[in-house]
């Protein structure tokens, strides 16, 4: 500092100085010869005291403007919460920050600074994941004859997520896609592609996760049959022909092979 403030001062040349004091209060004796010949001397003080930026201030006061609120019987809270942490910290703007993670017995609550940023954090994470939203606001108090409202962002995600299988309607279907509160299904044996709302599904019964899949290699065809390996018990397997492929995703429902359909 006292290098940069002689230099801004002066100028370039030859500076020589000292100081005395502790670190709040310092006295600074300086001499500075110019190009001339001449010489300048002097003295300064340095008062040195703490002041917090405004977003530290707010951090350390618990500051927040919305929730938002992570709802639903679903074991990606935790994922979901490392993608919003990770979007916040991935942005330069010291205003906006999460308060803090609360869990609930629904689920999570995320306290964020700012308002606008959790809507558009609410809207990022249903187009990811899928879900709806529900937007309420509370009366907090009044600033410069203005109220002050503070914002809830209820977001409900879909128990249901890519390649799982289901029960819906007495079929069972694959789930193709979630985006916001639509849903995308391909029936089983069918191979028919629909589209659903998620209200429509909710009361759908899951049958197998993706995580339940195997891939099944394929060994010949013979005719209308093709022929693979069980994954599951490494017996071989005839199943509906299927062309062009060496392997295919198969799940295990009630000791028979279900194929995945166009999901390999």
């Amino acid at each position: 500092m006292i290098d940069i403030y002689l230099k801004r001062h002066f100028g370039n040349g030859d500076i020589d100085y000292e100081s005395s004091g502790d670190y709040f209060n310092r006295k600074v004796k300086y001499e500075f010869r110019h190009s001339n010949g001449q010489i300048s001397k002097g003295e300064f003080f340095i008062k040195t005291s703490y002041h917090s930026c405004p977003s530290c201030s707010k951090k350390r006061g618990n500051y927040f403007e919305a929730i938002i609120q992570l709802r639903g019987t679903h074991e990606k809270f935790i994922e979901i919460i490392d993608f919003v942490k990770d979007t916040i910290d991935s942005q330069k703007n010291p205003e906006i920050f999460i308060t803090k993670v609360e869990k609930k017995k629904e689920g999570y609550d995320l306290y964020i600074s700012n308002k606008e940023y959790a809507k558009n954090m609410s809207k990022r994470i249903i187009d990811k994941y899928g879900g709806t939203i529900i937007e309420s606001n509370s009366l907090v108090g009044r600033k410069e004859g203005r109220d002050l409202y503070r914002f809830t962002y209820a977001v409900r995600i879909p128990e249901f997520s890519y390649l799982d299988l289901i029960k819906f309607n007495g079929r069972n279907w694959v789930v193709s896609g979630i985006h916001g509160n639509d849903i995308s299904l391909i029936e089983l044996g069918t191979n028919n592609l629909r589209h659903f709302k998620l209200n429509d599904v909710e009361d759908s019964k899951i049958l197998l996760r993706k995580e339940d899949y195997k891939k099944a290699e394929v060994l010949y065809t013979q005719g209308e049959t093709t022929y693979i390996i069980n994954p599951f018990n490494y017996k071989e397997v005839a199943i509906k022909k299927i062309d062009n492929v060496e392997s295919i995703l198969v799940g295990n429902l009630n000791g028979e092979i279900v194929i995945i359909p166009f999901l390999q």
